[in-house]
C-alpha cells in the first residue's frame, strides 16, 4: 500500500506541476479584439477597429446567417514597443487551438497553423512559435496591429494562448508542452505497441493457453490506435482518418480490458453470450462515426459513445475488479483497480477542461492508460516470474531425486538387460544347438546308408572319369593355343591403333593451337575495331558541337549585320555629326558580310565532313558486327577443337587399356596352357586319391556309428540348461516388474 500512496503522490504532483505552468506570462500588450465575418483573407487585418468588440476569450460568437464552411472570425490586438525591446529578439508563442488560423503583423502573414480547405487539419495539438521580424515590428509610439484570422469550421471553442515575448523563453515553454502534449504520446503509442507484440509472442510460447496474454495485447493496439490523432497529426495529414481511429479505438480498449479483467478475475470469463453483446453497441457507432467521416460530426457521435458505452464499461470493469480484490481477496485485482483510479482522475482533469471549452495544458488521460498498462505489465510479469521461481525450486528437486533415482534404475536396469540378453542368446544358442543335433542326427543316418551304396559305383566312375579328362585336357590344350594366336594378332592391332591415335592427337593439338592463336588475334582486333568505333563517335560528336559553335557565329554575325543597319540609321539621324560613325557602320555591315561568307562555306565543308563520318561510322558499325561476328566463331571453333581433342584423349586412355587387358589375356592364356598340359600328368594322381577317399569313407561309417551312441548323452545336457535359463529369464522378469 506505501508504494500505491508514493504513486498517488508523483501522479498528483505532476498534475500540480502541469497546471501551475502559465504560458499567458510575457511582455503586457493589452487586450483582444474579435469580429466574425465570411472568410476573405485579409480583409480585417489592418489598423480599422471600428467593427471589432473586445474578446473575453469565451466561446466564440455563431452568427445563423453564416454557413459554418464559410466563417471566419478575426481576433486583432494593438500593442506598442519600447525601444529597449530592439535589442531583444521577439516571437509570438500560440498554444495548441481546434482550428486552422492565419497569422499576420502588420499586415504581413507571418504563419499558418493547421490547414483549411477540402482536406482538413482543424486540431493543432502542439503549440507554435512565431519569430516576430525586427523589420516588421515597430517600435516607439507607433502601434503593431497582431491579427489571426481562424476558420471554426463549428468548432467555437475560446482562442487558445498567444503570448508574444523573448524567443528563448517561447522555445522554453514550447518544448515542454510539445514534450508532455505530443512527444510522450507518440512514445506511449510505440510502448503500448511493443508491449502488445511481446505478450502476442508470450502467448505463442504458451501454445496460446493464456488468453488473457492475448487480450492484454488486443488492450495494447487499440490504446496505441485511439491516440492516433495526437501521435500523428501534423498539417498536411487529413485529420478525419485520424479522428476516425481515434474515436473508434477508445471503446475498443475498453472492450478488450474488459475480457482482461473478466479472464484475469475470472468473474463472468464463462459467459461467451455476454462477451458477444458488448462489441453491438460498439460496432453500430463505430459504423456510424465512418459514415459521418467529418471531425466535428464524428465527436458528436463520441459523446454518445463515452456516455452509453465508455462510462458503462468503465464502472463495469471497476466493478469486477472490486469484487475480485475485497471480495475474493485477489492482490492483482486491487492493483489494476488502483491504475483504474487513475484513469477515472485524468478523465475528470480533461473533462473539465472540455466542458470549461478551454485547451489545457495538457491531457492527462493517455498517461492514466498508460499507467495502468504499466501496473498490468509488471503485475503479469510479476506472477510469470514467481511461476518461474516455483516451477525452478521443484525442477531443482525433482532433479535431485532423480539424479539418485537414476542411479539406482541405471545400474538395476543394465544388471537386468545384461543377464536378459545373455539369457535370451544361451536360450537361442541351445535351441539352434538342438535343431542342428537333430538334423544332424538324421543326416548322419542318411548319410551312412548312401555311402555304403555308393562305393559299388565310385570305380565306375573313376574310369570314365580318366578317359575324360585325357580327352578335355587334349581339347583345351588345342584351343588354347589358337586363343594365344588370336590375342597375339589382336595385340599388333591394337598396337598399330594406338600409334594412329596419337598421331591424330599430335594434329588436333596444333590445330587447337591455331585455333587458340587466332581467336586471340581476333580478339585484340576486336579491341581495336572497337577503340576505331568509338573514335568516330567522338569525331562526330566533335562535329556536332563544331556545327553549334559554327550556328553561334552565324547569329552574332545576324546580330551584328542587324547592329551595323541600326548604327547607320541612328548615323542618319544624326546628321552631319554622324557622318564618321556611318562610315564605321558600313565597315561592320561589310565586316558582318564577309564573315556570314566564311561561316556559309564552313557550314558546307561541316556538312560534306559530317556525311563522310557518318558513312564511316555506319561502315565501321558492319565491320565490327562481322569481326564480332568471326571472333565468336572462332571461339566456337575453339572449343569444338578442345572437344574433339579430349574425346579422341578418351579414345587414347580406352584403347591402352584395352591394350593392356589383352597383354593380360595374352599372359593368362600362356598360363592355362600350362596348366593344361600338367593336368595330363595330375589326373592319375586324382584316380589315386579317390581310391584313397574310399577308404575314409568306410572309417567315417565307423565314426557314425559312435556318435549316434553319444546323442542321447548330449541332448540330456541341453534339456537342463534349458531349464536354467528358464528360471534365470523369470527371475529377470519378475525384476524388471519391481523395477518398472
Amino acid at each position: 500500500m506505501s508504494k500505491l500512496k508514493l504513486l498517488f503522490l508523483i501522479l498528483s504532483s505532476t498534475i500540480v506541476l502541469l497546471n501551475a505552468q502559465n504560458p499567458d506570462e510575457g511582455i503586457s500588450v493589452g487586450d483582444f479584439f474579435i469580429y466574425e465575418s465570411k472568410m476573405d483573407f485579409g480583409k480585417y487585418i489592418g489598423e480599422d477597429f471600428s467593427l471589432f468588440e473586445t474578446y473575453d476569450r469565451r466561446e466564440l460568437s455563431k452568427n445563423p446567417g453564416i454557413d459554418d464552411d464559410e466563417r471566419m472570425h478575426t481576433i486583432k490586438l494593438k500593442f506598442q514597443l519600447k525601444e529597449k525591446t530592439k535589442n531583444i529578439n521577439l516571437s509570438l508563442y500560440v498554444g495548441p487551438i481546434t482550428y486552422p488560423a492565419n497569422i499576420y503583423l502588420n499586415g504581413i502573414l507571418i504563419g499558418k497553423q493547421g490547414r483549411y480547405g477540402n482536406i482538413r487539419n482543424t486540431f493543432v495539438y502542439e503549440p507554435r512559435n512565431y519569430y516576430l521580424s525586427k523589420d516588421i515590428l515597430k517600435y516607439g509610439d507607433e502601434s503593431n496591429i497582431l491579427a489571426i484570422e481562424i476558420f471554426s469550421y463549428g468548432d467555437f471553442a475560446p482562442f487558445g494562448t498567444a503570448v508574444i515575448d523573448n524567443i528563448d523563453n517561447n522555445n522554453t515553454k514550447i518544448f515542454w508542452r510539445k514534450f508532455f502534449n505530443v512527444t510522450m504520446v507518440q512514445a506511449n503509442v510505440i510502448l503500448t505497441l511493443v508491449l502488445g507484440l511481446y505478450f502476442l509472442f508470450l502467448l505463442a510460447m504458451r501454445k496460446f493457453k493464456e488468453r488473457k496474454y492475448l487480450y492484454f495485447a488486443l488492450f495494447c493496439f487499440a490504446f496505441g490506435f485511439s491516440y492516433s490523432n495526437m501521435a500523428f497529426q501534423f498539417d498536411s495529414n487529413n485529420e478525419n482518418i485520424l479522428e476516425l481511429f481515434s474515436r473508434i479505438g477508445l471503446p475498443t480498449t475498453l472492450y478488450f480490458l474488459s475480457l482482461f479483467t473478466m479472464n484475469y478475475t475470472g468473474i463472468l470469463d464463462d459467459k461467451k453470450k455476454l462477451k458477444l453483446i458488448i462489441p453491438i453497441p460498439i460496432i453500430i457507432l463505430s459504423i456510424a462515426k465512418i459514415i459521418a467521416y467529418y471531425r466535428v460530426a464524428v465527436n458528436k457521435i463520441f459523446l454518445i459513445t463515452t456516455n452509453f458505452i465508455i462510462t458503462p464499461l468503465l464502472i463495469f470493469i471497476i466493478v469486477l475488479l472490486a469484487i475480485s480484490a475485497f471480495k475474493r481477496q485477489k492482490k492483482g485485482s486491487l492493483i489494476i483497480l488502483s491504475g483504474m483510479f487513475l484513469i477515472i482522475l485524468t478523465s475528470i482533469h480533461d473533462i473539465v477542461y472540455v466542458n470549461m471549452k478551454v485547451v489545457p495544458y495538457t491531457y492527462l488521460v493517455n498517461f492514466g492508460y498508460l499507467f495502468l498498462i504499466l501496473f498490468i505489465f509488471f503485475l503479469l510479469s510479476y506472477e510469470q516470474s514467481i511461476v518461474y521461481k516455483e516451477s525452478e525450486k521443484n525442477r531443482a528437486e525433482a532433479l535431485k531425486q532423480n539424479e539418485a533415482l537414476n542411479s539406482l534404475f541405471s545400474d538395476i536396469s543394465n544388471l537386468s538387460v545384461e543377464i536378459s540378453t545373455t539369457g535370451e542368446e544361451l536360450k537361442n544358442l541351445t535351441v539352434t544347438a538342438d535343431d542342428i543335433i537333430n538334423k544332424y542326427k538324421k543326416e548322419t543316418s542318411d548319410i551312412s546308408e548312401n555311402v555304403v551304396s555308393q562305393f559299388e559305383n565310385v570305380e565306375n566312375i573313376l574310369d570314365r572319369i580318366k578317359k575324360k579328362i585325357s580327352f578335355s585336357g587334349k581339347e583345351i590344350n588345342d584351343s588354347v593355343v589358337n586363343q594365344s594366336s588370336s590375342v597375339k594378332e589382336i595385340n599388333a592391332t591394337l598396337q598399330s591403333i594406338s600409334n594412329h591415335i596419337d598421331s591424330t592427337s599430335n594434329s588436333v593439338k596444333e590445330s587447337n593451337n591455331f585455333a587458340s592463336n587466332l581467336a586471340q588475334i581476333a580478339s585484340a582486333s576486336k579491341e581495336t575495331v572497337q577503340k576505331s568505333k568509338d573514335s568516330i563517335d567522338a569525331i562526330s560528336q566533335y562535329s556536332s558541337f563544331i556545327l553549334d559553335v559554327l550556328n553561334s557565329l552565324e547569329n552574332i554575325v545576324a546580330k551584328t549585320n542587324l547592329l551595323s543597319i541600326n548604327a547607320s540609321i541612328e548615323a542618319a539621324r544624326a546628321g552631319e555629326s554622324g557622318k564618321g560613325f556611318a562610315v564605321v557602320a558600313q565597315e561592320i555591315r561589310k565586316l558582318a558580310f564577309q564573315s556570314k561568307q566564311s561561316l556559309d562555306k564552313s557550314f558546307s565543308q561541316i556538312d560534306e565532313m559530317s556525311k563522310i563520318i557518318i558513312s564511316s561510322k555506319e561502315f565501321s558499325d558492319i565491320v565490327s558486327d562481322k569481326l564480332f561476328e568471326i571472333i565468336d566463331n572462332s571461339n566456337k571453333s575453339a572449343q569444338m577443337i578442345d572437344n574433339i581433342n579430349a574425346l579422341i584423349s578418351s579414345l587414347n586412355s580406352e584403347s591402352s587399356a584395352i591394350l593392356a587387358g589383352v597383354d593380360s589375356l595374352l599372359e593368362d592364356t600362356l598360363t592355362i596352357k600350362d596348366m593344361t598340359e600338367k593336368d595330363v600328368e595330375e589326373n592319375e594322381g586324382i584316380i589315386s586319391n579317390l581310391n584313397q577317399i574310399k577308404t575314409s569313407f568306410n572309417k567315417i561309417n565307423d565314426s557314425l556309428d559312435e556318435q549316434k551312441e553319444k546323442q542321447e548323452e548330449l541332448f540330456q545336457i541341453i534339456n537342463s540348461i534349458k531349464n536354467i535359463i528358464g528360471k534365470n529369464l523369470a527371475s529377470v522378469a519378475d525384476l524388471k516388474s519391481k523395477i518398472s
